[in-house]
């Protein structure tokens, strides 16, 4: 077909007689527009919960690696083996474990690749949240085995597992099964607070019995999503009401997030006062923690702080503290990370608050802490934290003056990480000032580490003990430095 001539009309009148019009209604622009921004916000939120879950699992994956260290570490010492994490290899040395070592992207995807090698245990946390995206894409056979063995290792997820594990058997027409499933829940964890939305789901069961399996329920879902994001838009005040009984019916994992999505996104007080009231613990725990992310990155709550600390105040769940943890050290809130640490017992959740503290420049408040902290345990932990923030002068002070041997050699351990133009002056003054072999050892290794023969040297003619004196001289025999044949020259005049 060729082009002819323009019309007067806008138009362009093509060979044939055919025009074609490039006017477009209006409306049909905005609706098209309209479309366009509620896609590109399906597809944000699906992204950022995709890194939820992403962060909580490798955050698992690296505390359950931890600890599994700090159990070879406590077998290496039961064999006379001391074990330097991230300081090289010494002998009768104090483990500490630096997390750091989990934190990089690297690290975190070949904790979640070594989460799915054959043999390797997965996590519940991997487990459970693989089985709710297979829930959500209509995956139920895959959903099915996943909360099954959820259930069967009996962890904090397992009433949660448990319900999904009913929910799916019904979506599957396997009714007997998912209400015998309902009936474990009751008796084997009757506190738990997903007991409410099994009654709901209960009921649907038993409505449900006796009909067939409908495959065209299996969109249902998708019908409810576009029609709770189209009467929130338009009418949410009618809105809050369905959104209420959704929560509490036994709806889809993907239907009972957008909910809460639709409560985050509207500023209106009915809708934050939901929302507020869902994260307090109003409903299950999946959508508690759903709701408390939603609350964290609406930075227009002016209270969502003090309202943060009240349910990490009001819980046992180490789910949703961490949760909150994480969100304070995301808003560089030292004021109530500082807080958690005063109240809390639990030391994985401490640790992560210091860390918070240690990665958000809270310099002034460890040093409150370390000067109240009595156990040595409790100090190596604060230095550990400050090993974020670089605050040389406290540690190498600590390194000076702590009365524990261990303790000092955590600081001296942290000191060397930093390798500054100045360190082989300070760990030569700290080596001076030191009594215990151990320590001096420690120094010694991170001297040579660093490559500082003028460092060795100098403490080499100022110590007396003749087996550290040769620890220091096989350490300098590998640098091939003019200061280490100098020193070798002189020895042997």
């Amino acid at each position: 077909m060729r082009l002819l001539q323009g019309q007067p009309d806008g138009g362009l009148q093509l060979d044939g007689g055919f025009q074609m019009d490039f006017q477009m209604d209006q409306d049909q622009v905005r609706e098209l527009a309209q479309q366009a921004r509620e896609q590109a916000r399906e597809a944000t939120e699906q992204a950022r919960e995709q890194a939820r879950e992403f962060n909580e699992q490798a955050r698992q994956e690296a505390r359950e690696m931890a600890e599994q260290a700090r159990e070879q570490s406590q077998q290496a010492r039961g064999a006379g083996i001391g074990v330097g994490v991230g300081a090289g290899i010494g002998v009768g040395q104090n483990f500490n474990f630096n997390f750091d070592a989990f934190r990089t992207p690297l690290a975190l995807g070949q904790m979640n690749m070594a989460a799915t090698r054959p043999g390797m245990i997965r996590n519940d946390n991997t487990l459970y949240g693989r089985g709710l995206t297979a829930l959500d894409d209509h995956h139920y056979a895959q959903a099915l085995d996943d909360f099954t063995e959820v259930v069967s290792r009996g962890g904090p997820k397992a009433d949660g597992a448990l319900y999904w594990k009913a929910y799916t058997l019904n979506k599957l027409g396997r009714r007997d099964e998912a209400t015998a499933a309902i009936a474990q829940l009751r008796t084997s964890y009757a506190s738990s607070h997903w007991l409410e939305d099994a009654k709901a789901l209960e009921l649907e069961v038993k409505q449900a019995s006796g009909k067939p399996v409908s495959p065209e329920n299996e969109a249902d879902d998708d019908l409810k999503l576009m029609a709770l994001n189209g009467l929130s838009q338009s009418d949410p005040e009618r809105t809050y009401p369905l959104i209420e009984k959704l929560l509490k019916g036994p709806a889809s994992p993907k239907l009972k997030k957008k909910a809460i999505y639709v409560l985050a996104t509207n500023s209106s007080p009915r809708a934050q006062q939901l929302l507020e009231q869902i994260a307090r613990g109003n409903g299950n725990p999946d959508l508690q923690l759903t709701a408390i992310r939603y609350m964290v990155e609406n930075k227009q709550q002016p209270n969502r702080s003090q309202v943060l600390m009240e349910i990490y105040a009001s819980t046992s769940d180490a789910a949703v503290k961490q949760e909150i943890l994480n969100a304070y050290q995301n808003s560089h809130d030292t004021d109530h990370l500082l807080q958690v640490l005063k109240a809390e017992k639990d030391s994985g959740l401490r640790n992560d608050a210091l860390r918070g503290l240690g990665e958000n420049n809270g310099n002034a408040e460890l040093w409150q802490l370390m000067q109240a902290e009595a156990s040595p345990e409790g100090r190596i932990q604060i230095i550990n934290a400050m090993y974020r923030n670089g605050n040389t002068e406290k540690l190498t002070e600590v390194a000076r003056t702590d009365k524990d041997p261990k303790v000092r050699m955590a600081a001296i351990n942290v000191i060397a990480s930093y390798r500054a133009p100045n360190m082989g002056e300070t760990m030569a003054s700290l080596y001076a000032s030191e009594q215990d072999a151990q320590v001096k050892r420690a120094i010694i290794m991170h001297l040579a580490n660093q490559r500082n023969a003028k460092g060795l040297v100098d403490i080499f003619r100022k110590e007396s003990n003749i087996d550290l004196k040769k620890d220091i001289l096989q350490r300098l025999q590998n640098m091939h430095t003019a200061e280490a044949n100098e020193l070798f020259l002189e020895i042997l005049k």
